[in-house]
């Protein structure tokens, strides 16, 4: 119930459901769209569901999930926009829209926008040939940018880029840096300069024992908290199943915890200021932390380029959460990316210990 390979899963299908099946109109009765969803050729940096039997496990799914709508007599938000699109495409919103349509839409946190939202808002807009829009976005953050590529809603016409970092220390600025411009979609590189003396590179430690990664978070916590800097606060950002490992640790040390076990569970930070946090990695999009610990549990290597673009977009959206002190525990797997930065001397191999500061 609670394991990585089923979190895993659902977040397949939901990339799948919402990604392609719901923005290209293919639910499980639609007869034409179904077969050529079944027979359709399959790239490898979409959710891996190959077979026929794969995707008929999905239309399943998705089947189910709209009958228990039904019964609740309930609709999602995806099925909202879904509806408002076939009233943007009405002909009496063309005739409508150059009054009623908007002038200037603004967009921020857009890798948030899955392919079907972001048709909704093209439609919106008061010119039916195209619209102006400004957007802020950062494709490495997005599950939904790469997924769907029939849906191609929004076109940026320019892009611009910040050249100063107000958000990174010197040093970690680098290696977040590194990590964004792995993606594929990031084709232009970030533009920025760095003036500060002190220069914290983030740190690797290599911890096999659970035992020892446990006793590491407890020194790692004691660390920040004995701080002179009163509003440090840390984030452990999990992969896999290693947030109970973490929770189990710092609870048996009596630290007060917030556990986001989803999106909804930020509002918990703003109420409970002096806590350690602990988030699986999906959940801490748009936060920020002075120090952050990424957890990457003992898992097996990527297979395919599916799987690969999963484990960077997790270790990319879990360190860009720190904006001052980043520390990396791995077990004997080091993800071939961070071997890669350890070699380009980006970060720091350490010994399992917390250095004070």
């Amino acid at each position: 119930q609670s394991s990585r390979v089923r979190s895993d899963l659902v977040l397949d299908l939901y990339e799948e459901i919402i990604g392609i099946l719901s923005p290209t109109g293919t639910f499980p009765d639609a007869g034409d769209k179904v077969a050529e969803y079944l027979s359709a050729e399959r790239d490898e940096t979409l959710p891996p569901f190959k077979s026929k039997a794969d995707r008929e496990f999905v239309l399943a799914v998705y089947a189910k999930i709209l009958e228990q709508l039904v019964d609740l007599g309930s609709v999602t938000t995806d099925q909202l926009v879904a509806d408002a699109i076939r009233v943007f495409e009405t002909f009496s919103w063309n005739v409508r829209r150059e009054t009623e349509g908007y002038d200037y839409i603004l967009i921020d946190e857009l890798q948030l926008f899955d392919s079907q939202e972001r048709l909704a808002i093209s439609l919106l807009s008061r010119s039916k040939p195209g619209m102006e829009f400004l957007s802020v976005e950062d494709p490495s953050q997005g599950l939904f940018s790469r997924v769907n590529e029939r849906t191609k809603a929004l076109k940026a016409r320019e892009s611009y880029y910040l050249e100063e970092p107000h958000r990174f220390r010197a040093g970690l600025v680098d290696f977040i840096a590194f990590l964004y411009r792995k993606f594929p979609l990031n084709q232009i590189p970030l533009k920025f300069s760095t003036s500060e003396a002190v220069v914290r590179k983030p740190r690797l430690f290599v911890i096999s024992s659970q035992e020892g990664r446990a006793e590491w978070c407890r020194q790692k916590v004691a660390s920040v908290m004995a701080a002179k800097d009163k509003a440090r606060r840390i984030c452990f950002v999990c992969l896999g199943d290693e947030d109970q490992l973490v929770y189990d640790a710092l609870k048996d040390a009596d630290y007060s915890v917030v556990r986001m076990m989803s999106y909804d569970d930020v509002e918990k930070l703003s109420y409970q200021k002096r806590s350690v946090v602990i988030a699986q990695w999906q959940y801490v999009g748009g936060t920020q932390f002075t120090d952050v610990a990424l957890m990457i549990p003992p898992v097996a290597r990527p297979a395919n380029a599916h799987a690969r673009l999963r484990e960077l977009t997790s270790i990319y959206l879990g360190t860009s959460r720190a904006s001052s002190d980043l520390d990396i525990v791995c077990t004997a797997r080091v993800p071939e990316i961070i071997q890669e930065a350890k070699k380009d001397r980006l970060i720091t191999e350490t010994k399992s210990v917390v250095p004070q500061r």
